[in-house]
């Protein structure tokens, strides 16, 4: 048979043997692993704290605000999220609190009472459960109390031991002296409030009768002086001392102010009684 005949089925299967060597030498190519599912976020966590004192009890659901103008400072947490937390106060807060801060420290300060319908919510990431995804704080704040005086003879604390506690009580205030031995401390106390009180203010029937340090003091020496029984969370204290004997009638007397919105306008302001009994310091 003719050579031009062979030929192009010789160089058929030379090309294929030739294919075959050469695919022999390359290795086969690695399997291409899945991609990784990025973890689900988990449950948002709120924390807080309050300040200033006094400190409201620890809770998982409440901010429960012992005063107003007191902030609380609330930080939100989620596994497995990185991302920025949102923050809302709901409707039913109206003026009473208001927000601040940002992603994932969050401020809330007291702004007038309020005792239900005030929710903070905070919101993270959506790729687990719509309800794990947020979380809520209940918001409450008292009303401020009643101003009220109370008074404790200088002679008792005077004469306080160590680890006694002494309980001033209502007036009005009788001194049976006329010198600062016989005086008296006025204790200004105000429960839901954390603020200051005004310089007192005696009536003209005191002059030439009793003298006032009339400028609040945060403190009193020795300080053995209990709270009154309203667990006030301010208190201040004012010392009057007699100068000249004054009849219960006589009508002298301490007036103290506040500085609270007052939901009750007779809540910020309060009189107490002031006599001299005796100029000698005679037992009554």
């Amino acid at each position: 048979m003719p050579l031009t005949k062979l030929w192009p089925g010789f160089a058929i299967g030379f090309l294929l043997f030739a294919a075959g060597c050469g695919g022999g030498s390359s290795s086969p190519a690695a399997p291409t692993a899945p991609p990784t599912a990025a973890p689900t976020p988990g449950a948002v966590a709120l924390t807080f704290a309050v300040s200033p004192a006094p400190t409201p009890p620890a809770s998982t659901t409440t901010i429960a605000f012992v005063a107003e103008t007191q902030v609380a400072t609330v930080t939100a947490t989620q596994p497995n999220f990185s991302g920025t937390f949102t923050a809302a106060l709901s409707s039913g807060c109206g003026t009473a609190a208001t927000l601040g801060g940002t992603s994932p420290n969050f401020t809330v300060t007291a702004v007038s009472p309020i005792s239900s319908g005030c929710t903070l919510t905070v919101t993270g990431g959506t790729g687990g459960s719509v309800s794990s995804s947020t979380a809520s704080l209940g918001i409450t704040i008292p009303a401020p109390g009643p101003l009220q005086l109370w008074w404790v003879a200088n002679a008792a604390l005077g004469s306080a031991v160590a680890g006694q506690t002494i309980t001033p009580v209502p007036g009005p205030v009788n001194l049976i002296g006329i010198t600062s031995t016989y005086g008296a401390a006025i204790v200004a106390s105000k429960a839901n409030y954390i603020g200051t009180f005004n310089a007192g203010t005696l009536s003209g029937a005191c002059t030439g009768f009793v003298t006032a340090t009339t400028t609040p003091s945060a403190t009193i020496s020795p300080t053995t002086l209990g709270t009154v029984s309203t667990l006030a969370s301010a208190q201040a204290y004012y010392a009057v001392v007699g100068a000249a004997a004054i009849p219960t009638s006589g009508g002298c007397t301490l007036t103290v102010t506040d500085n609270a919105v007052n939901t009750n306008a007779t809540y910020g302001t309060a009189t107490i009684g002031v006599s001299v009994t005796t100029s000698t310091g005679g037992i009554q």
